[in-house]
């Protein structure tokens, strides 16, 4: 009884209201049957497997109006979510070099990686909503990322400290700041 527990718990498990979008999926989510791209939201139920609170359908800009387009979408969506994976990787490289177990303040190694990610993403993805016939506009416009995500990287993240050298004091540099308005 308990082995039956398991097994439907396995099979549930692998169906997630979202699935994750990867490249071995793109030929169910971008199928030869030309009536499946009728109605637009096709990619919505499909999050990036790093930007997971994306959907593939909220970072193309493009409509797609058969396998092609649809298949050219997906692969750029997929490209850009491998890009802020790599930024992501590559600050916590940079993290990794700070004591981590050191309590530097309310927050922690961890909640400043999972802010930068959250920036990277917001950072490299754009979003695309689409508009109603109340707004005037027809399609889809792009909208452009809070900049409190990147303040909120910016807080959460430590200050690393300098090598020590006498020639050259100073407290140290931001681990991650804001630029830009």
């Amino acid at each position: 009884n308990n082995n039956n527990n398991n097994n439907n718990n396995k099979s549930s498990s692998n169906h997630q209201c979202l699935e994750y979008a990867h490249r071995q999926l793109i030929p169910a989510m971008c199928p030869d049957d030309p009536g499946a791209y009728r109605r637009p939201g096709r990619l919505s139920r499909y999050r990036l497997r790093h930007c997971c609170h994306h959907t593939v359908e909220s970072v193309v800009q493009q409509p797609y109006a058969d396998k092609e387009s649809c298949v050219d979408q997906v692969n750029k969506a997929l490209d850009m979510d491998d890009i802020a994976a790599a930024m992501s990787c590559q600050f916590n490289e940079v993290l990794a070099r700070y004591d981590c177990k050191q309590k530097y303040s309310a927050k922690s190694c961890d909640s400043c990686k999972d802010a930068y990610a959250l920036w990277a993403c917001a950072a490299v993805l754009p979003h695309w909503t689409r508009t109603t016939a109340k707004q005037g506009r027809r399609g889809r416009y792009r909208v452009n990322a809070c900049r409190s995500v990147c303040l909120e990287a910016e807080q959460k993240c430590p200050w690393l400290l300098p090598v020590a050298d006498d020639a050259n004091p100073y407290a140290g540099e931001a681990s991650f700041t804001c630029i830009g308005k």
